[in-house]
């Protein structure tokens, strides 16, 4: 290989290491994390493949030791994204390390953060078509800005992240000493004043992290009639979930509608009650309506009163008064200062009457006269004052 002319002279398995870390350390390995919009599109086939696996129709996820795991950032400036797998398959193939190549990448920008293993050797390991082998660096937490030592499943791992998001990493069998890690430390253009650094035992998630897409050999591809099946299931389940929530729905507008019904016949319930209290008061209310709509002679003698034509004023007084229709016979009695001739015209000025006549023949001292009521006599007359 045209790396090993670079390096001394080692043993294979040396040199194949070297090889490694000096891909490491020299390519521009940007560890920026994946953008939000990544995480939410990658979020549909993490879902999908959960329940693949859960039904047994996918390949389960299997850690994969950090010892035979590589790193590398690959450039896909120009790519189209529906070749940009074939695009890093090709760059790890150029690269010579293995005959068949496994690798796990996330697409961000203009590169493709890679992780690739000797996928021949996984096969060996793993039961080919029931385990998807995925980089133990996936299982954890990604690092922050700044340089860790983590105890891995085999050996160690120095990583670091610096302040420009270059991500690196390099695996030791051994505990790295002061000299590895100031070596590294300076690689990544950190400053060396917590050296040297313990090594710590990072927890592994459940499940690689998301945002990831593997490929290998050991995992068999699902044919694309079960893929269908999945869909048509799939569709199916929501199209049942959608019904339900209509069936729901319509459900609750049901309960409202005979509420709102129940409510609406009370009501009728009750206006049919007015309507009969109404019924029984109808007589006495069109008894009192016919009894304001007839005159009333109170009102008629207070007028007079008012307007001065009987009383102690005038010296006229009121002796005899029938009421009869729309007519009142009156007997005036005529006090000393009273004349019969002031008295008709006071009763004419007043017009308080249609007509006032004058009867014959009345007992001495008294004038007797018919006066004809208006014929609107709901109401006491306005009269005038004097």
């Amino acid at each position: 290989m045209w790396f090993a002319k670079l390096l001394p002279a080692q043993s294979d398995e040396a040199a194949t290491l070297s090889v490694i870390f000096w891909l490491n350390d020299n390519v521009n390995t940007s560890a920026t994390s994946a953008p939000l919009l990544t995480a939410i599109a990658a979020a549909p086939g993490n879902i999908a493949q959960r329940f693949g696996r859960w039904l047994g129709l996918l390949p389960a996820a299997q850690v994969l030791p950090r010892q035979r795991c590589h790193f590398v950032t690959v450039p896909l400036r120009g790519v189209p994204n529906k070749h940009v797998e074939s695009a890093i398959k090709l760059r790890l193939q150029q690269l010579g390390l293995f005959s068949q190549i496994g690798f796990a990448y996330r697409h961000s920008g203009e590169n493709a953060q890679v992780w690739y293993w000797d996928d021949a050797q996984a096969l060996q390991l793993l039961p080919a078509g029931q385990i998807q082998p995925w980089p133990e660096a996936l299982w954890r937490d990604a690092p922050a800005e700044g340089m860790r030592l983590l105890r891995c499943t085999e050996g160690f791992e120095l990583e670091g992240v610096n302040p420009q998001g270059i991500y690196r990493s390099r695996w030791f069998a051994q505990a790295p000493g002061q000299e590895e890690q100031t070596a590294f430390c300076r690689d990544l253009g950190l400053e060396q004043t917590l050296l040297p650094l313990t090594p710590q035992i990072a927890s592994l998630h459940t499940e690689p992290a998301a945002g990831w897409r593997a490929v290998s050999a050991t995992a068999k591809p699902v044919p694309g009639w079960l893929l269908l099946c999945l869909l048509l299931i799939t569709l199916a389940g929501a199209i049942g979930v959608a019904e339900s929530v209509q069936l729901y729905r319509l459900k609750q507008q049901t309960v409202i509608l005979k509420q709102q019904i129940r409510q609406l016949r009370a009501q009728t319930s009750d206006a049919a009650r007015l309507e009969s209290a109404l019924g029984e008061l109808r007589p006495t209310a069109e008894a009192l309506i016919t009894y304001n709509q007839s005159p009333r002679q109170l009102q008629w003698l207070a007028q007079l009163a008012r307007l001065g034509i009987v009383g102690q004023v005038s010296d006229v007084y009121i002796s005899e008064w029938n009421f009869r229709g729309n007519n009142v016979t009156a007997t005036l009695r005529l006090g000393p200062k009273a004349k019969s001739a002031d008295v008709l015209a006071m009763l004419e000025k007043a017009t308080l009457f249609d007509d006032v006549i004058l009867l014959p023949d009345p007992p001495q001292g008294t004038l007797r006269i018919q006066l004809k009521l208006p014929v609107d006599a709901a109401t006491a007359p306005a009269g005038n004052e004097h």
